[in-house]
């Protein structure tokens, strides 16, 4: 009790600048390198895992898919009972070999990546995080309390060498009161050096901790890229290999014609969303009117359009939403021709303070992600290992927002009938007037106008939202 006073006392005067406080710049910059060491950790260990959790997801999808195939082809063929036509069936043989060879690509190929990702990847990865990261925090709070004591017994000693001065000044060197004051100085200058020696110890021994713990780190995501980058190859080619057995039965002018149109798609660089349409000059007047867009708006959209390379070789501006390359060629496609990958979001990816990227003593989490599956060795039987929710961009990039039209009339608004949708995808407000939401969100809807975007209200806040973000 009476140590714990005397550190307080120490920390507060130290914060206050009444007291001399010891300063090791480069063991702060140890710590400060290691708390974000083991947070690159968690967030790479968070992606692999929900990389390997979504794939097994995919492929159950593709398993799924081939059974039902199988199922129709097989009905069919066996149905006797259309009047006035046969079964034209040709590809029944193709149907059952592909359910076959799902059924291997999933439960075989798949689980043996992923099995032995999380034996050579994850799992050292989860047990590093595991061991250093409270053994380093322990050595923090052991040379936190080090380094306090060191300080207050050079305060204390301070303190009595100045007293004892005092006294000397006044002409009382000699009295039983400078002895005792002589007697402290001796036996705070052995405190002090036994509370140098303690400190210089702890404050070593954890920059030492924390350098062996960056070179291990360095060794597990070396493993980690290169079991990821293998075992996703092995699978994918045997995979392939799989496939292209049944390919091999298929008739060869239509597997070309197909070859030939995923290869036009692919040397234009992939399918991009369909651009939303350009504002009408009515839709334009109404945002004034309505106060949506102020003049100074329209003038910045003009100015940007006239700086643009693409429009000045074009002659005419890209819509707000299009990505487009300046002297392309390629038409935009329509937008549900290919699954397109979501942009990453410069949040997600620039900010340490997303929850799996927070360092985190336990990595592991409670729960199983995984429903149902007799794989109990693979690495997801255990759960996400990584605390916090994964910032992985989705799957699929949300469709483009239609133009906004004015608000509605407040009439309008009061007499909507009120029910709930759920967002398929995240929705960040570009304008006041519009609602925030994130993928799986609830929002109730209060009117739904003409022109793509609905009003609705949610947390607490009424606004607008596209009408395509949601579902039923």
């Amino acid at each position: 009790m009476k140590d714990a006073r005397r550190r307080m006392t120490q920390t507060v005067l130290a914060t206050v600048g009444s007291a001399e406080k010891t300063e090791d710049p480069n063991y702060d910059a140890h710590v400060a390198k290691f708390d974000v060491m083991i947070a690159d950790m968690n967030e790479c260990g968070a992606a692999l895992h929900s990389y390997l959790t979504k794939q097994k997801a995919l492929f159950a999808d593709g398993e799924e898919l081939s059974k039902s195939l199988a199922r129709v082809f097989d009905e069919n063929l066996r149905m006797t009972d259309w009047p006035d036509v046969d079964c034209e069936l040709k590809q029944c043989h193709a149907a059952e070999q592909y359910k076959i060879r799902m059924d291997l690509i999933q439960n075989v190929l798949r689980s043996s990546a992923s099995t032995v990702t999380s034996e050579h990847a994850l799992d050292p990865l989860k047990a590093a995080i595991s061991t250093v990261t409270p053994e380093i925090h322990a050595l923090k709070a052991e040379r936190a309390i080090k380094v306090t004591d060191y300080d207050s017994y050079r305060r204390r000693l301070a303190e009595k060498e100045a007293k004892k001065q005092s006294l000397e000044a006044a002409g009382k060197g000699d009295t039983p009161a400078a002895a005792d004051v002589q007697a402290d100085i001796e036996k705070f200058q052995k405190k002090v050096q036994s509370g140098l020696e303690e400190y210089t110890y702890v404050n070593q021994k954890t920059k030492a901790d924390v350098v062996a713990a960056k070179r291990q780190h360095d060794e597990l995501m070396d493993q980690l890229i290169i079991t990821t980058i293998v075992c996703q190859a092995e699978l994918f080619t045997q995979a392939a290999a799989q496939l292209d057995a049944i390919i091999d039965t298929l008739p060869e002018d239509r597997v070309r014609e197909v070859r030939r149109h995923m290869h036009e798609y692919v040397k234009q660089g992939g399918v991009r969303p369909a651009p939303a349409p350009e504002k009408s000059k009515l839709a334009i007047g109404l945002d004034l009117f309505t106060g949506k867009s102020v003049p100074s708006d329209l003038k910045k959209k003009d100015d940007d359009h006239h700086s643009s390379p693409s429009a000045a070789a074009s002659g005419s501006a890209l819509p707000r939403t299009q990505s487009a390359t300046a002297g392309s060629s390629a038409p935009p496609a329509p937008p549900v021709a290919v699954a397109v990958p979501a942009p990453a979001s410069t949040s997600g990816t620039t900010s340490k303070t997303s929850s799996f990227q927070a360092a985190k003593a336990n990595p592991f989490a409670s729960g199983d992600p995984f429903e149902g599956g007799e794989e109990a060795n693979e690495e997801e039987e255990g759960g996400n290992p990584f605390a916090g929710e994964t910032t992985a961009a989705a799957a699929v990039a949300p469709p483009a927002a239609p133009v906004a039209p004015p608000a509605p009339p407040a009439a309008a608004t009061a007499s909507a009938e009120s029910n709930m949708v759920e967002a398929l995808f995240d929705h960040e407000a570009e304008e006041e007037d519009e609602l925030n939401f994130s993928a799986g969100d609830f929002v109730e809807v209060i009117d739904k106008p003409d022109g793509g975007w609905w009003r609705g209200r949610f947390n607490g806040k009424e606004g607008l939202f596209p009408s395509n973000y949601v579902k039923s």
